[in-house]
């Protein structure tokens, strides 16, 4: 398999790390935002579930159209993006995330993951003190020209900015947000991260799935 910069990718699927958050267990609603609902009936003899989400909805993507309407939607995301190789960076417990964390980084063409204090919060309901990225540390990932940029809440905004959201997606490059990062250690992986294909939408919820740093190459 090819990576977005061309290269190999080997990897041995029994070893993948699976960092999407389970809907309806571990969901948690932006505010002002729909709750998830789940409805299962009896159609016929078959097990039929009702769903109601909003495209944001547990570990999910934002394309460019989330905050540009004339930006890419989630289904024009290709291949280079939605595989490719990943830095996991242990945040500690910082709450505001800045440049400093990405020194020493090879970034071009890279994913990078953000893993804050946040996967070790309760799920129970949602928290406006999540971590989150800077100005600064947003300009510098755009700059470096990474593929995508994910963390581990709601949000790589505070709670009352938009800073992030227009710098990286102002740039074409996407976000994930809300990853389930508490398994997984810092380091070198190889990320897949597949939305569903939604004609013209700003966003939708993906599977992600990291290979160890074991199984890059």
């Amino acid at each position: 398999m090819s990576a977005n910069d061309g290269s190999v990718l080997s990897f041995r699927p029994g070893e993948m790390i699976d960092v999407t958050r389970t809907l309806g267990i571990d969901t948690i609603p932006w505010p002002g935002a729909k709750d998830y609902t789940g409805l299962e009936h009896d159609y016929r003899g078959y097990v039929i579930t009702s769903m109601r989400l909003t495209a944001h909805t547990g570990t999910h993507m934002d394309a460019p159209r989330h905050r540009f309407p004339d930006g890419p939607a989630v289904d024009e995301i290709g291949p280079r993006v939605l595989v490719s190789r990943a830095h996991v960076v242990d945040c500690g417990s910082s709450r505001v995330i800045g440049p400093g964390v990405l020194d020493g980084l090879d970034l071009e063409g890279r994913s990078v993951l953000f893993r804050t204090l946040a996967s070790g919060f309760d799920r129970g309901e949602f928290r406006d003190d999540y971590p989150y990225l800077e100005a600064a540390a947003a300009v510098r990932l755009r700059d470096a020209g990474v593929a995508l940029v994910g963390i581990d809440y709601l949000s790589v905004d505070a709670y009352d900015s938009d800073d992030a959201h227009d710098v990286l997606l102002g740039a074409g490059i996407v976000q994930v947000e809300d990853l389930d990062l508490g398994r997984v250690a810092p380091g070198e992986y190889i990320l897949f991260c597949f939305p569903l294909r939604i004609g013209g939408c700003e966003a939708s919820p993906v599977r992600a799935f990291l290979a160890p740093p074991a199984a890059c190459c």
